[in-house]
């Protein structure tokens, strides 16, 4: 960010840092105005999505926030979002000591 210390931006939500970050390129905002941004693997966290690279997106923060979105549908329905992806429950403490032993 053109010498500028990644503590500048610590502590701002999201979309001002962005905003922050066009301001430094000399994008002139408005109120109003819409700042599309990107979290990324960067010591900022975030970008513009008009100054973010590809690969300096952060698909693993984006996939941790789907499944735990999606874990949320799923266990008012009475299903474990693992076990419908296939993956292997994890049982869960009181299942280990109060479940009934199989027959």
């Amino acid at each position: 960010m053109d010498g500028k210390n990644a503590d500048t931006y610590k502590g701002l939500p999201q979309h001002i840092k962005a905003a922050n970050m066009l301001v430094d390129k000399g994008r002139e905002l408005r109120a109003g105005d819409v700042i599309s941004y990107v979290k990324t693997k960067s010591g900022e966290g975030v970008k513009p999505v008009e100054l973010a690279k590809t690969e300096e997106i952060d698909t693993e923060k984006y996939l941790e926030t789907m499944e735990s979105t999606f874990e949320q549908v799923v266990s008012a329905l009475n299903f474990d979002f693992k076990s419908v992806l296939g993956k292997p429950r994890q049982q869960k403490l009181d299942e280990l000591f109060w479940s009934k032993p199989a027959s």
